[in-house]
C-alpha cells in the first residue's frame, strides 16, 4: 500500500512511520509493516493488509488490543518527537499531568488552529477557555499515567484483516 502527498508537511511520513513502528513495539495489535520511506515525491509503502468482513469479534479483539496497548507507558505524558494528525501539526511535548497535556497539546491547540483559520468566534474561544480552566473538575487523575495512544482512532483508521483481526493504520501517537 502506498500513501503519496505532493506536497507534504515536513517529516509527515517519518513521523507516521515512527508512530508506526511504536505502536508495532506494543505487540498489542497488528500494524502493518513499514517497506519504504521515500523523501522525493513524498510516499510510504506500508505492507498490503487483505481486508475482510467485519465481525463482532474483531470489534471486541480491537478492545483487548487497545486495553493491552495502554500497557505501554512512559515516564510523561506526550511524545519524544511531533507529528501531524491529518497535515496538521501535533506537538507532542512531554508534560508532568495528562490534564496539562490534554489541555494545552490538544484542547489548547486545536482551540488555536480554529482561531487561526478564523472557524472560532470570540465567545466561544471564551466558553472553551472556561472549560479548559475547569477540567480538574471533571477529570479524575488518580492512577493515570503515561500510556501509548494511536491518538487519531475513528471507524477510518483501522482495519479487519483477511483473517476478522483488527489492524491500526495511520497513527498520531503520543
Amino acid at each position: 500500500f502506498v500513501k503519496w502527498n505532493l506536497r507534504p508537511r515536513p517529516g509527515m511520513f517519518a513521523a507516521e512511520a515512527r508512530g508506526l513502528e511504536l505502536l508495532t513495539r506494543a505487540q498489542a495489535l497488528r500494524v502493518p509493516r513499514v517497506i519504504a520511506l521515500i523523501e522525493q515525491p513524498a510516499a510510504l509503502v506500508l505492507e498490503w493488509i487483505e481486508p475482510g468482513a467485519a465481525r463482532s469479534a474483531a470489534a471486541e479483539a480491537l478492545g483487548r488490543g487497545l486495553a493491552q496497548q495502554h500497557h505501554s507507558t512512559g515516564a510523561a505524558f506526550g511524545l519524544d518527537h511531533d507529528n501531524y494528525i491529518s497535515d496538521n501539526p501535533q506537538l507532542n511535548t512531554p508534560c508532568a499531568t495528562w490534564l496539562e497535556f490534554y489541555r494545552d497539546r490538544r484542547l489548547g491547540a486545536q482551540r488555536d488552529l480554529a482561531q487561526a483559520r478564523g472557524h472560532l468566534t470570540p465567545d466561544r474561544a471564551r466558553r472553551l477557555d472556561r472549560i479548559m480552566d475547569n477540567l480538574d473538575r471533571w477529570i479524575d487523575r488518580s492512577g493515570v499515567v503515561p500510556s501509548l495512544l494511536h491518538g487519531d482512532l475513528w471507524g477510518g483508521n483501522y482495519l479487519i484483516d483477511d483473517r476478522g483481526q483488527p489492524v491500526l493504520i495511520d497513527p498520531a501517537v503520543y
